[in-house]
């Protein structure tokens, strides 16, 4: 009861920046009136980054939060940001060369 009151009046809802929210019970991306669900690696990522965030999420913490047991190939880690990006209405998601990703 105490979950379904908490989802109904929006209190599970993560704001990652002006008009761009993510419920991470429904996996349901929010921006600029639409909305995206995301699939299991995506919520993954973004989960990830949004605990981390304005901090640097290094490749091999992704690989292992999100690949888990999978060897994580860059060209899947790409294209999986790039999937992400896609569904933002601003490029929240900054890479940092060599090294990772941050969310602003």
């Amino acid at each position: 009861e105490c979950a379904s009151k908490m989802l109904h009046e929006q209190l599970l809802q993560i704001t990652l920046s002006d008009g761009v929210k993510y419920c991470p019970v429904s996996k349901i991306l929010t921006s600029l009136n639409s909305e995206h669900r995301l699939t299991k690696k995506e919520s993954l990522l973004l989960e990830l980054l949004a605990r981390n965030r304005a901090k640097l999420v290094t490749k091999e913490s992704i690989e292992e939060s999100v690949y888990f047991d999978q060897e994580m190939s860059d060209s899947a880690l790409k294209n999986l940001v790039l999937k992400l990006r896609k569904k933002f209405s601003t490029n929240m998601i900054i890479n940092v060369p060599g090294h990772g990703f941050l969310l602003e």
